[in-house]
C-alpha cells in the first residue's frame, strides 16, 4: 500500500488515515487508546453512548497552537452521532473545536440487522500543537460489537479461552518442576 505524507489537519482528516495516523510516524507504545461503551454485543437499533481517549505524555511545542488531538473512526455498520465527530470520506473525525481535546464522545446507533458482527477501528493521536508530526504519538484500537441474532462462530473467545488454558498448562508444569527441584536441593 502506498503511503501518503499529508499535513496534519486540524478541521479532520479522512480516508488517508485509515490505517492510521502515518504522517505523525509509527504508532508508539507511548501512547494508548482507551475506549468505553461498545457492546459486546448489540440489538437491533439500539443507541450506544461510547467514549475514546488517547493517553500520551507529550511535550508541547514552544509555538503551541493549543491542539491536543485527533481521531478517526471507521465502523462497519450503523450510525454515529455526535457533535464532537464529522463524517468525512467514509468515516468519522475531530473537527476544528474537538481537535483542543483527547477525548471525543459518541453515540453509535447499531444497524437494523442485528444478525452480523460489527468492526469498530479507531485511530487517535496526541499532538504538541506544533503543527508538524514532530513529538506526536498515535495508536490504534480494535472491537467488535456482535449482534443478538448472530448464529455464526466468532473465533475470539475460542481463541482467547485456548491460550489462557495453554498459560494454564505451562504454569503448572514449570510450578511441578520448581517444586520438584527445590525438593531435591533442600533435601540434600
Amino acid at each position: 500500500m502506498a503511503s501518503t505524507n499529508t499535513t496534519s489537519l486540524p478541521n479532520g482528516i479522512g480516508s488517508t488515515s485509515d490505517g492510521g495516523c502515518y504522517c505523525h510516524g509509527a504508532s508508539s507504545q507511548a501512547a494508548t487508546i482507551t475506549v468505553e461503551g461498545i457492546p459486546s454485543n448489540f440489538s437491533s437499533l439500539q443507541t450506544y453512548n461510547i467514549s475514546i481517549q488517547i493517553n500520551a505524555s507529550v511535550e508541547r511545542a514552544s509555538e503551541d497552537s493549543g491542539r491536543l488531538g485527533g481521531v478517526r473512526v471507521l465502523i462497519s455498520a450503523g450510525t454515529i452521532f455526535s457533535e464532537e465527530l464529522q463524517y468525512l470520506e467514509n468515516g468519522w473525525t475531530h473537527n476544528q473545536t474537538s481537535n483542543m481535546q483527547r477525548v471525543w464522545n459518541l453515540s453509535w446507533q447499531a444497524p437494523q440487522d442485528d444478525d452480523q458482527i460489527v468492526d469498530f477501528t479507531i485511530h487517535a493521536n496526541a499532538v504538541n500543537g506544533g503543527g508538524g508530526s514532530n513529538g506526536d504519538y498515535w495508536a490504534s484500537s480494535y472491537a467488535d460489537s456482535v449482534g443478538i441474532n448472530y448464529t455464526g462462530e466468532t473465533g475470539k473467545e475460542n481463541i482467547n479461552s485456548v491460550i489462557e488454558f495453554k498459560h494454564l498448562v505451562v504454569a503448572f508444569i514449570g510450578g511441578t518442576i520448581f517444586a520438584g527441584a527445590m525438593y531435591f536441593v533442600v533435601k540434600d
